[in-house]
């Protein structure tokens, strides 16, 4: 029986995906379908969120770019959420003139945090720069930087943002658990029916050139098999470019 094949390049990073839909079924009995409660279905779109985040840093940011915590003084924290969108929106700006005065375009990623006590903070992902003109845009707190590593698989980073920090504020204030600059690079994606299959392998194997990703858990990357909610199979699974460079673009 026919199933789907979705492949998403990203980066170093190529992820594929195996399942059936009603359109193609698997002649083996499915398990029973049912409907996600509540909380099941709060958690597959936070999964969902961070698996479009994951797919946006793998595209778009490498080794030696920034992970960055903008935090405040205790008696420069802001008093409202109105207030501290206003101190990210002028963060941006000032950003982007920096970027720009050095010949760059600023891309980023990032997440707004309130935390249990008042204290709040901006998370950013960026592009490399002189740590001196990040200090230089921000004058009301502390400014903590962690490189990303070589891997080009930032599942376990993604995971974080969303679960971490974007989803406190989302059930704090609404809206969505991350935001982007809108000139970020988005991900490839192929999606053929394998018709020459009876089944689908139920093991990942890698391509010349990549390795199985194994590192993560199989909420952030590594490899992930069970029922969909309408009770047929899939499996998933994430490999990466051995040699550092990046997958190539057709």
């Amino acid at each position: 029986m026919p199933f789907y094949k979705r492949v998403v390049i990203a980066g170093k990073t190529e992820e594929t995906k195996k399942y059936y839909s009603r359109k193609h079924q698997p002649k083996t009995k499915r398990v029973k379908r049912r409907k996600p409660s509540r909380a099941e279905q709060i958690n597959i779109n936070i999964r969902k969120q961070i698996e479009q985040l994951r797919w946006t840093l793998n595209c778009n940011f490498e080794e030696g770019d920034f992970f960055v915590t903008f935090s405040f003084k205790k008696e420069e924290r802001p008093d409202t959420y109105e207030e501290l969108i206003k101190c990210k929106d002028k963060l941006i700006r000032e950003l982007r003139k920096a970027y720009r005065s050095k010949g760059r375009e600023l891309k980023f990623v990032y997440v707004i945090e309130i935390g249990k006590r008042g204290a709040a903070h901006i998370h950013m992902v960026l592009k490399s720069i002189d740590t001196k003109v990040l200090k230089r845009c921000w004058d009301r707190g502390y400014i903590h930087i962690n490189l990303l590593d070589g891997t080009g698989q930032y599942g376990d980073l993604a995971s974080y943002l969303v679960k971490e920090k974007g989803r406190r504020k989302m059930e704090q204030c609404g809206g969505k658990t991350y935001s982007a600059s809108r000139n970020l690079k988005k991900p490839i994606i192929k999606k053929q029916v394998i018709w020459n299959r009876d089944f689908f392998r139920e093991d990942a194997r890698s391509r010349k050139g990549y390795y199985i990703d194994k590192r993560h858990d199989e909420e952030n990357g590594g490899i992930r098999k069970g029922y969909t909610m309408t009770g047929y199979p899939f499996m998933e699974y994430i490999q990466v470019k051995i040699d550092g460079r990046e997958v190539k673009r057709e």
